[in-house]
């Protein structure tokens, strides 16, 4: 991250760093395994746990800002501030152009990898930018702007759960996303696992009476998530004798 990239941040946000110093410092998070993911001060601040971290800092030195997140995987860190960035380049009333005619811009992407490698003055290729610059002017109508980041981080994150094809992997951002305390991707992933559950649930269904069977749904449940079913066979039989009344319950 140097200072190119720092005004590239800036101009997307809409916000002055005189205004608002974190958009000028830059924080270091250090994984599990030491390896280490630069991040600028206000995106890291959208996690609650990493912005209890910046309390006992000193200011005076302009160096990054060391934080610890030995908790987490580095690549699971990586994907968690994929997350952060995105978001924060989106935030609702930011100065990101919106999808309207009064714009001078003309895409609701945000911008491509190239065009963000080069912001950050690392260009390989040395060409001519294509588009997915920095963009030259803003909506001026706050509410037709907001709809726009709303769309725009509504979409990224449907392409980011369903991104993460390797289901260890989902479960360890799912943790750590609770153990940083990132409010939005921790509800976005547990509504991804709940809608699985409940998938499984409708799937259970007699096609006469329309009940969810409540023992097949937990047995599914066990199996899809390697689950290890401790009950004992007699705690198992008091269950269902508890239960059965469900099995007769009329439909709500």
């Amino acid at each position: 991250i140097n200072a190119e990239y720092m005004g590239y941040v800036e101009a997307l946000v809409g916000i002055p760093s005189r205004m608002d110093p974190s958009l000028r410092r830059v924080a270091r998070l250090a994984a599990k395994d030491s390896s280490t993911i630069e991040v600028i001060e206000a995106v890291a601040r959208q996690s609650k746990y990493l912005d209890s971290c910046f309390a006992g800092v000193d200011r005076a030195d302009p160096g990054p800002i060391e934080l610890s997140v030995s908790e987490v995987e580095f690549g699971t860190l990586q994907k968690i501030i994929e997350y952060l960035n995105f978001h924060f380049l989106w935030l609702p009333g930011g100065g990101r152009n919106c999808n309207c005619t009064t714009r001078a811009a003309s895409s609701l992407e945000p911008p491509s990898a190239a065009a963000q490698q080069r912001a950050r003055g690392g260009g390989a290729d040395g060409g001519a930018d294509d588009g997915g610059g920095v963009p030259t002017a803003w909506c001026t109508d706050v509410e037709c702007r907001n709809k726009d980041h709303i769309a725009a981080r509504a979409a990224f994150d449907r392409q980011y759960v369903e991104s993460i094809a390797d289901e260890a992997e989902f479960f360890r951002i799912m943790e750590a996303s609770n153990f940083m305390d990132v409010g939005g991707l921790l509800t976005l992933t547990t509504n991804k696992l709940g809608d699985e559950i409940r998938a499984i649930m409708e799937s259970t269904k007699p096609h006469a009476s329309g009940e969810i069977d409540i023992f097949r749904s937990a047995e599914l449940i066990r199996q899809r998530f390697n689950i290890v079913n401790d009950f004992s066979p007699e705690e198992e039989a008091q269950n269902r004798f508890e239960c059965e009344w469900l099995d007769h319950a009329p439909p709500s």
